[in-house]
């Protein structure tokens, strides 16, 4: 498993979670632009599938051949969605890129530069060995749970550290399935790294009418922010 395999793991849900989003943000508001909605649509895309997740958990472990087929089929209908949306829209992205590759745009194009040296980083230390003490205790084995085995109600009344749970722990379950079975630990943080590099890139990367947002500085600061507690 290499960094490559990594990042190409991370962009593939990436593709999925902004087709899914994309559909979900319609049921949030039907009034945003097509900028805002692609903006918000990884992000929207992410929180239906951990909640699915969680919720899938208390019937089915995620790594089922039905889980497969519940998640499969979204992954499908995702990366469909993101291709009708890539296809439609290949014009005025053609055209927000020719704006964004200008010497002018230094700036913005060395803060992207820097935040994807972050994400090879982060693929990195992926690989790496888990340096959290709690790691061994309860979270990885909380992810192999989920991973194999439903929820029952209840379960913390064994043991207190089953109880310490949260949507993340299932979506790491769900992550580690295919290639990656079992180490779903390995990619989760970078999953959410990935999703906001695109936020960063849409707000920083593509020139907006009328000049930045206060959105947008802030997005920068929370990345900077995320950058500096990660790395």
């Amino acid at each position: 498993m290499g960094i490559a395999l990594v990042i190409a793991t991370w962009l593939v849900w990436l593709i999925a979670l902004v087709g899914i989003g994309h559909l979900a943000s319609f049921a949030v508001s039907s009034r945003w632009t097509i900028r805002g909605r692609l903006e918000a649509s990884a992000w929207i895309g992410l929180a239906f599938i951990a909640v699915l997740a969680s919720a899938i958990q208390i019937w089915l472990p995620l790594g089922s051949v039905a889980s497969a087929i519940i998640f499969g089929l979204l992954f499908i209908v995702g990366i469909g969605n993101a291709a009708r949306i890539g296809w439609a829209l290949r014009t005025r992205a053609a055209e927000a890129l020719t704006a964004s590759l200008t010497i002018r745009r230094w700036p913005a194009l060395a803060l992207i530069g820097l935040f994807a040296l972050g994400l090879v980083l982060s693929a990195n230390f992926a690989l790496a060995e888990p340096m959290d003490a709690d790691a061994g205790l309860y979270r990885i084995g909380a992810i192999l749970y989920a991973h194999e085995y439903s929820l029952p109600p209840g379960l913390a009344n064994l043991h207190s550290r089953f109880g310490f749970n949260s949507t993340l722990w299932p979506l790491a379950g769900l992550l580690g399935s295919g290639l990656w079975e079992g180490l779903g630990f390995r990619l989760v943080t970078g999953l959410f790294i990935t999703v906001l590099f695109w936020n960063i890139v849409f707000r920083v990367g593509v020139p907006r009418r009328g000049g930045p947002l206060p959105g947008d500085w802030f997005t920068v600061l929370g990345g900077a922010f995320v950058a500096a507690m990660v790395f």
